[in-house]
């Protein structure tokens, strides 16, 4: 749900969890001077807040040359995945104790749907209100 005569946006009800709270979150966008744009930005920071799946994982050297935002996928036969795609969120450089350069990989799932376009128009402002311009 979406209210555009005000700044706040409300997450669609139906995906709250039984039981579970109502959290709130302030932004500010100060770059931002358009509200359809600042509307586009609220809604991802919004629906990717309910991907909350973390994995930290070492491999070998390959990993220094990821970068924070990449996205990978992780295949683990104990966990049921195959390919699932996770965004890199933090890269430590560390060696191993036999002097092998490892990389310790900070990841977060990641869903593409987050992404997906919603229907946003312009804010329209109440008509004139006879004040003579």
């Amino acid at each position: 749900m979406l209210n555009v005569n005000s700044p706040t946006i409300q997450y669609r009800i139906h995906l709250i969890l039984p039981n579970e709270p109502v959290n709130k979150i302030s932004i500010s966008l100060p770059l931002v001077n358009n509200d359809v744009q600042a509307q586009y930005i609220a809604t991802r920071i919004l629906k990717s807040a309910r991907e909350d799946l973390q994995l930290q994982v070492n491999i070998n050297y390959v990993g220094i040359q990821l970068e924070a935002g990449d996205i990978v996928t992780v295949t683990s036969p104990n966990y049921g995945w195959t390919a699932k795609p996770f965004r890199v969120n933090k890269i430590v450089e560390q060696f191993s104790s036999d002097g092998a350069v490892i990389a310790k990989l900070t990841l977060s799932e990641f869903n593409s749907a987050v992404y997906d376009d919603v229907s946003i128009t312009q804010f329209q402002p109440a008509p004139n209100t006879g004040i003579i311009s």
